[in-house]
């Protein structure tokens, strides 16, 4: 098993790195290693049903139902679309030692500081390119005025020398921009997938509707809809990329006029750290393992729902998803 979980992590690994330049050709060959290694051992399968994870973009598809034979079906493994990306990257998260690689990755990813460098180069690039613009016209300018042919000269070296060093910093900033974009979201998430770039008027304030509330999975108290965030720190505000797992659920929701799908809302929330009672210990270890996470890890849980007719305040996003912001 021990093998087999490194073969599972190197793999892992070379998926992650080609995510934002998929290759179809390349990586279902290397996808193949996952399924092999799933043929060795029924063992190394949990008796549960476990969520599907795109190796590609994180999204937790549906589990797959549960099935005592599945190690010896060979259907379980990598190949399913994801409904998020619609690559041929959902793996069963069931089997144990491709859980045990992810975490691993996942300890030395470091996706906070590789972000906050990403930023920092991104502006960095972007402000000297500017500067570089505005004196390049402030020459022009000074050379139109003063009508002189040694200025007229000077002012085409430099902007020889300048445009290429412009173009240059152009490119390179479009690749930091691309590599921050693909660690914007968070490991594991099932978030509200982007809806259709309408613009629906302001905001409206209302009282939270619901035609049939739901249980919190963790503390099982009822609501109108749920958040569950994992991390490794407890920075309950920290960006979508640093976190383990990010899930909200709602069911039919109507505010003010507004009719919300199931699982079609953001919502923005104050965070509450989950401490889990006794009672509680059993049902937090499986909701982590179905979700790819080590239930021995130190992991910090957030639990946030959201009441019934609780007051908020509803407006169209930029992604097209309805956001809703609890604020009573």
């Amino acid at each position: 098993m021990v093998s087999g979980a490194h073969i599972v992590q190197e793999t892992i690994r070379s998926m992650r790195k080609a995510r934002g330049a998929f290759d179809r050709n390349r990586v279902p060959r290397t996808v193949g290693a996952l399924d092999r290694i799933r043929e060795r051992d029924p063992r190394d399968y949990v008796d549960f049903a476990c969520y599907r994870l795109c190796m590609e973009c994180g999204y937790l598809g549906d589990p797959l139902v549960s099935d005592p034979n599945r190690a010896h079906q060979g259907s379980f493994g990598i190949g399913h679309s994801c409904p998020a990306c619609g690559q041929p990257a959902l793996t069963d998260l069931a089997h144990t030692p491709t859980v045990l690689a992810l975490c691993e990755v996942d300890a030395h990813d470091a996706p906070a500081q590789a972000s906050w460098l990403s930023r920092l180069g991104s502006r960095a690039i972007g402000t000297l390119a500017v500067v570089a613009s505005v004196s390049l016209v402030g020459f022009f300018l000074y050379t139109l005025a003063s009508q002189r042919g040694v200025d007229l000269f000077y002012f085409l070296l430099w902007s020889g020398a300048l445009m290429p060093l412009l173009a240059t910093a152009r490119v390179v900033q479009k690749q930091m921009a691309e590599r921050s974009k693909a660690k914007q979201l968070p490991a594991r998430w099932r978030l509200a997938a982007p809806g259709q770039r309408s613009v629906r008027g302001p905001a409206t304030r209302g009282q939270l509707g619901c035609e049939q509330p739901m249980l919190a999975p963790l503390s099982r108290r009822p609501c109108a809809a749920y958040e569950i965030g994992v991390r490794s720190d407890d920075d309950p505000d920290g960006e979508l990329g640093t976190w383990l797992l990010l899930e909200q659920r709602c069911g039919a929701l109507q505010v003010a006029g507004w009719q919300l799908r199931p699982d079609n809302v953001e919502f923005r929330l104050r965070r509450t750290r989950f401490v889990p009672e006794q009672q509680h210990q059993e049902v937090l270890r499986r909701f982590l393992r179905q979700r790819g996470l080590n239930p021995n890890d130190e992991l910090v849980v957030f639990e946030t729902i959201v009441e019934v007719a609780a007051a908020c305040e509803v407006r169209q996003g930029k992604r097209g998803v309805p956001i809703v912001t609890v604020t009573g």
